[in-house]
């Protein structure tokens, strides 16, 4: 008894002499008794002396675990009530954690203090296969104090059998057993240790018959009813898009089959271009612009050869004359735009900010002017369904996921919503423009939209795989993220062209084709193709037209309002010219400083230190 004395001492001096501490626990009694609830009434008694000057300690004791399922969306949550201290200061919650702050802040503690508290620990949890459960941290290894003099015991209000009783001791995930006794017919297990490690726990477990705890809750799902409120959400919402389409946004289907040899009435080139796919750029509707004013007299343009072969040529515009009254907004703002003085370089343009007034004042007047090209009913219940297939993806999001709300629900709705939005985008580009994309374009939106439905639907199975949801509520999930696809697919096509948007479409496409045929030389030019070249050029530049590199033989004049080295007396010459200035444009803007570029189970085993339920530490303040 002695040597065991001596060697007890020796080590509190080594455990000292490595883990100094502020404080030390000269004893610490844990006496617990649960109740047939499964609620334990709690009372801990702990001696502490102070090596310091301290105002006293405070105890943390946790109250939110992970599922030991697995489920990252169904913590175990413990209640804790009844709660009293000597000197309780304060108590509050944070991160799973409670803290309750013992001591007075406007004095300092005596060197030696008994702290006594007391609480009730209800943890309400039932998800063990085929018997109930006590897996308890009595000394948690969160206490980073070397703790002396540990008792401890267990009253329950039935018997347990001895063979299922497992006590360990030691670190955090040691298996070290720990010495216990059973008595009062094995109602009450108790337990001493003279020397506990900083960090190192003494864990309880104890396997019962299932149904050991009276009142304990089962594990029921009762979200089958949202479940299905969330479904018939998506259903409806599917169901009246599709319905509201089919009668208000779809557009009838247009015969392009013709060829159309002038430009379209009343449209100029930047008009036909924003028709045709529905955007508008400085570098190609206002290029094009430039040479249709060209053509009507209204200015020159002088080429100049670069330096070097490297080296764009540049060019120079000089107003002749003004526009006409009675002009649309958008062309006398492009026009004040390109000309804030009467002979202006294409370096002088793009320095002007000509690129942002372009996309600031033109384009948003080209915009104003072609709304009576979409119906009007069409483009309020677009906005309508688009605003409510939100609110419908949010409310059906939290419907599926309440079962574990909270982040599943966030998850969930993010998972419903980003595909939702990347869907209305390219839908909505192709349901303005697409009759004029080619193949090859058409065949990779659907694609990408496809893609993203697909991956889409991964998540939500993979969240609601990970949540360990009902076979049913994951069937539901992927269900209701399917309609709200195909719902928000049928509103983003919900903008129905207008009798006047339908004839400027069919016109803009069929000039569009007679050009391209030009240009490719299926078509040969005739004597009025020759009188109206320049102005065929304008509009191709518009429509990003291209040609296949043949040359069109057609002698014809140099233009009055062109000046520079680089004519040859055929049509391809306007071709070339016209893109030339392009993309000298193009290159000026990347090249000017400051400018904007185009453009269930339980527990198995005997447990295992430091992993039962409650835990957390103190320390002293």
């Amino acid at each position: 008894m002695l040597k065991r004395i001596l060697l007890l001492s020796l080590l509190s001096i080594f455990v000292m002499g490595i883990w100094a501490e502020s404080f030390e626990i000269e004893a610490y009694d844990i006496a617990i008794k649960a109740e047939k609830d499964g609620t334990l009434d709690i009372t801990e008694t702990i001696d502490v002396r102070f090596l310091e000057e301290s105002h006293g300690i405070y105890r943390d004791i946790q109250y939110r675990f992970d599922n030991p399922n697995g489920n990252a969306f169904d913590p175990i949550i413990a209640e804790i009530s009844n709660i009293s201290a000597t000197s309780l200061y304060e108590k509050e919650k944070e991160d799973g954690t409670m803290r309750l702050v013992l001591g007075d802040p406007d004095k300092y503690a005596q060197e030696r203090e008994r702290y006594i508290i007391q609480y009730s620990y209800h943890l309400d949890y039932n998800r063990t296969e085929g018997y109930d459960e006590l897996y308890y941290n009595i000394i948690s290894p969160a206490w980073n104090v070397t703790i002396k003099n540990i008792t401890w015991s267990v009253s329950l209000p039935s018997p347990v059998e001895r063979d299922r009783i497992w006590v360990t001791e030691g670190k955090s995930g040691g298996t070290r057993a720990g010495v216990f006794a059973l008595g009062r017919n094995n109602t009450f297990i108790e337990g001493e240790k003279d020397l506990l490690l900083p960090n190192s726990a003494i864990t309880l477990r104890v396997e019962m018959d299932k149904g050991y705890w009276k009142g304990w809750a089962v594990d029921v799902d009762n979200s089958k009813p949202y479940v299905i409120a969330g479904l018939m959400i998506a259903l409806i919402f599917a169901l009246l898009s599709f319905v509201f389409w089919l009668e208000y946004g779809k557009d009838r289907r247009l015969d392009t089959s013709g060829l159309r040899t002038t430009p379209p009435s009343g449209l100029n080139p930047m008009d036909v271009g924003f028709i045709v796919d529905q955007t508008s750029s400085a570098e190609k509707e206002g290029m094009a612009m430039i040479f249709k004013w060209a053509e009507e007299g209204r200015l020159t343009i002088t080429e100049k050869e670069g330096k070097n072969k490297k080296d764009k040529s540049s060019y120079t515009f000089k107003k002749i004359k003004d526009l006409d009254d009675g002009v649309k907004e958008s062309e006398r703002v492009l026009f004040d735009s390109v000309f804030f003085k009467d002979e202006v370089t294409m370096n002088e343009l793009v320095d002007h900010g000509f690129q942002n007034d372009f996309i600031s004042k033109v384009v948003k007047a080209v915009i104003k002017e072609n709304r009576d090209n979409k119906e009007k009913t069409s483009t309020i219940l677009q906005i309508a369904f688009l605003g409510l297939g939100v609110v419908a993806v949010i409310a059906s999001g939290i419907l599926l996921s309440c079962r574990y709300p909270g982040l599943l629900s966030l998850l969930m709705v993010i998972c419903f919503l980003l595909p939702s939005f990347l869907l209305v985008l390219f839908l909505a580009l192709y349901s303005d423009s697409g009759k004029t994309w080619k193949k090859n374009t058409v065949i990779f939106v659907f694609t990408f939209v496809f893609v993203v439905i697909l991956l889409g639907a991964l998540f939500v199975v993979l969240i609601t795989y990970e949540a360990k949801l009902s076979s049913f509520t994951k069937i539901a999930a992927l269900a209701s993220f399917v309609l709200f696809m195909v719902g928000m697919g049928f509103s983003s096509l919900m903008d129905k062209k207008s009798n006047r948007g339908n004839k400027n479409l069919k016109e803009c496409i069929e000039y569009r084709n007679y050009l391209i045929g030009l240009l490719e030389g299926r078509i040969q030019p005739s004597e009025d193709d020759k009188n109206m070249w320049g102005t065929h050029m304008a509009y191709a530049l518009a429509l990003g037209l291209k040609t296949k590199g043949q040359d069109i033989q057609l002698d014809m004049p140099q233009p009055s309002w062109y000046y520079g080295p680089y004519w040859n007396g055929n049509l391809m010459t306007y071709y070339l010219l016209f893109h030339s200035c392009s993309s000298s444009y193009s290159s000026t803007v990347l090249n000017s400083t400051g400018s904007t570029t185009p453009g269930g189970g339980g527990f198995s085993g005997s447990g295992f230190s430091g992993g039962g339920f409650s835990g957390g530490g103190g320390g002293r303040w």
